[in-house]
Parts: structure tokens; C-alpha cells; sequence
């Protein structure tokens, strides 16, 4: 799926990212990460570059959907008011203008925005549901031009984002999605394999059980993060998350995966 999506415009500076935009038409002086949701002129740059690519691609069937951004967010002091909420709702329908036949998601990580005081408590001052990243996923799943949502979630046994909390993480979605009346896709998944004391299997395993249970119906795709299908070196240097296809246990938990998802969707 990734392969499928306008993956050049990501919030990290790594992939390309918004910042460049901002730097290359803007310049230093007038810097904000904001203004890459608000300028009106890098929002006209955009576009004129997505009309490219979608117009080339529009009558394709190799294309799954197009994806907004990866990851955006949006946490400088000017980006209050739904900005990236704002910025997915124009940058959907406008791409909706041009081509009718694919579908649209935002790509966020799936941060939601419930405040300093979450109704659950134990998620107060929780980066992930206390809007500090800009993303409002239940808005944004619920804009007219936004076909499914999108989720990101990466485990580390030996901090508070342990399973049980990337259970609750994924139920919180497939939930919101389920209001929205709108599917969504698991679109990167990672386990840490060099946490100690911790089986990447059997936590991935966990995850996947509930995944294709018929309690996540609006579940309908996951991507790990990361899998090795060309060969090489793996794990690769820097990317604890990679799953090998080296790994005796690799059969069972990527190719047995896709049969059963296969078989939720009723394929």
C-alpha cells in the first residue's frame, strides 16, 4: 500500500518532507512547519504537483488509493483551530475533483484529540489522545473525502507503550471508525525485537488475533514495519522493528496472516 500513496510528502525531513517545501518557496526567514498546511502559495505548490501524479495515475488499476501524508502533525503554537483537520478536508475533496475512481486517506499515525482530560484517565497528558500532535483522528476519519483511516503503532516492552496499551491503541481505532462508518488499515505495526524479556512473536501474535476478530470489523488491512523481502542484511542497522525472512518464524506470522485476513474479508 505504501507504494501506492504520494509517500514524498512526509512530516519527517529523512523522506524529503514538508519542511523542504516550506525552506524552497518560503525560505528561512518566514520558517514555520504550520505554513505548510496554511500558505496559500505551498498549498497552490502541492496541488499543482499532485494534479501531476494523479492525472498521470487516475485510470490505473495497480492503484490502491492515494495517501495524503505520512505522519503529519502539526504542534507549533500558530497551529491551533484544526489545522490538519482543515488541510485534509481541502487537499481530499481536491483530489476527489480529479480523479473519481481511487480512494483517499489521510496516512496520520492515528493521534487523537480528547484533551489534558480524557474521559479515560489514564490517558491524560498521553501524547497519543491528548492532541498535542494536531491530528484529530475521529475528525479526520469522519470528512467527506476520507475513505479510511489509517493507524500506526510501535512497541517497546520497557515503557507504558507496552501490548496491553497496543490492544487498547488498536480497539480505540477500529471503535472510532466503526462511528465514522468507515474502515481502516493497521498501516505500519512494529514490535521492538531487542526488548528484553519480550517475544516479538507472541506480541505480534496478539495483536494479529484481534486484528482478524470479528470484534475489529472495521479492521480491514495491516502492513508491518518493518518486512525484509529482498534479501540483504536483516534487521536492518537502525530498524529494531524489521521482521526477516530469515526468522524461523516468519511463514506462520506474515504469509499465514494474509490467508486469515483474507478469509475476514470473506476472500
Amino acid at each position: 500500500m505504501r507504494d501506492n500513496s504520494l509517500m514524498c510528502f512526509s512530516n519527517w525531513l529523512d523522506y524529503g518532507g514538508m519542511d523542504t517545501y516550506i525552506m524552497n518557496i518560503l525560505g528561512e526567514q518566514d520558517f514555520t512547519h504550520t505554513n505548510f498546511y496554511t500558505n496559500t502559495q505551498i498549498k497552490d505548490a502541492w496541488k499543482t504537483y499532485v494534479s501531476h501524479v494523479v492525472n498521470r495515475y487516475k485510470n490505473s488499476p495497480a492503484i490502491f488509493s492515494w495517501e495524503l501524508a505520512n505522519e503529519a502533525r502539526c504542534q507549533e503554537s500558530n497551529c491551533a483551530g484544526g489545522v490538519l483537520t482543515k488541510w485534509a478536508d481541502e487537499m481530499s475533496q481536491y483530489i476527489k475533483s480529479l480523479d473519481s475512481n481511487h480512494m483517499i486517506t489521510f496516512g496520520g499515525y492515528g493521534y487523537f484529540n480528547y484533551g489534558k482530560t480524557d474521559i479515560a484517565a489514564s490517558h491524560d497528558y498521553d501524547f497519543n489522545y491528548d492532541g498535542d500532535s494536531g491530528e484529530d483522528y475521529n475528525a479526520i476519519i469522519a470528512l467527506p473525502g476520507i475513505d479510511f483511516g489509517t493507524v500506526h503503532h510501535y512497541t517497546v516492552y520497557d515503557t507504558s507503550n507496552n501490548e496491553t496499551y497496543g490492544l487498547q491503541w488498536l480497539k480505540d481505532h477500529n471503535a472510532a471508525s466503526v462511528k465514522a462508518n468507515k474502515p481502516m488499515v493497521v498501516e505500519e505495526l512494529g514490535v521492538n525485537r531487542t526488548s528484553p524479556g519480550m517475544s516479538m512473536v507472541e506480541v505480534l501474535q496478539s495483536y494479529e488475533t484481534y486484528i482478524a476478530s470479528a470484534d475489529a470489523n472495521a479492521i480491514q488491512g495491516v502492513l508491518l514495519w518493518s518486512c525484509d523481502v529482498v534479501g540483504g542484511s536483516c534487521p536492518f542497522q537502525g530498524d529494531p522493528f524489521a521482521i526477516c525472512q530469515g526468522d524461523d518464524f516468519y511463514t506462520r506470522l506474515v504469509t499465514d496472516f494474509v490467508k486469515t485476513m483474507a478469509k475476514k474479508s470473506g476472500s
